[in-house]
């Protein structure tokens, strides 16, 4: 599995520690992926067209089939992962630490994904409820964000991945929520000045 991480472009001294590294650290968690028939991948790509614009990628990135939540795959973009070496000072314990900390992120969301499969499957009640899998999963994830925003603890974190979403191309639900946000938080402001 090492020559997926190689690349002719850059050269061998400067691929070899982070290369290697990021080689380890996806070997520590695929026996772990395949026994939860979690698909790996590599991808070489630097930039992705979203809504007709050239956006970056993001680290990693959880895929599965729209509607049935099927072949769940996680994404490694290559040179993003790369070139976080250079971002870390060159320092292994930093950068694994940073690669570590992207999987953990993907492989918490694709077990996310394939337990609401799981649940989609073995409910009859939710599957009169919702169309497909995936429309259950949206529902899931719109009580979340709903408990999160009337919460006042809740709100603080939930912005900063709103930020962090609307830099990376938000999809129309996350807009969406942000107005929705603004207008709790408008409403949080009139009512603690009464």
């Amino acid at each position: 599995m090492q020559y997926l991480f190689t690349s002719p472009t850059l050269d061998t001294h400067l691929q070899a520690i982070p290369g290697t590294i990021l080689y380890e650290e996806i070997s520590r968690v695929m026996s772990s992926l395949d026994t939860l028939g979690i698909q790996f991948s590599v991808s070489y790509i630097t930039n992705r067209l979203r809504d007709g614009k050239p956006r970056k990628p993001p680290y990693l990135s959880c895929r599965y089939n729209v509607g049935d939540l099927e072949g769940v795959n996680i994404v490694a973009f290559y040179h993003l992962l790369i070139s976080d070496w250079e971002l870390m000072e060159r320092r292994a314990t930093w950068y694994r630490v940073r690669i570590r900390s992207v999987i953990r992120k993907e492989v918490i969301h694709a077990i996310q994904l394939k337990t609401v499969k799981a649940r989609y499957d073995q409910s009859i009640e939710i599957q009169n409820n919702h169309l497909t899998a995936e429309a259950y999963y949206e529902s899931l994830l719109d009580k979340i964000v709903q408990e999160l925003i009337v919460t006042s603890d809740g709100v603080p974190s939930f912005l900063r991945q709103l930020n962090y979403t609307m830099k990376i191309g938000p999809s129309i639900r996350w807009k969406n929520y942000a107005q929705l946000i603004r207008d709790c938080m408008d409403e949080m402001d009139t009512s603690s000045v009464n």
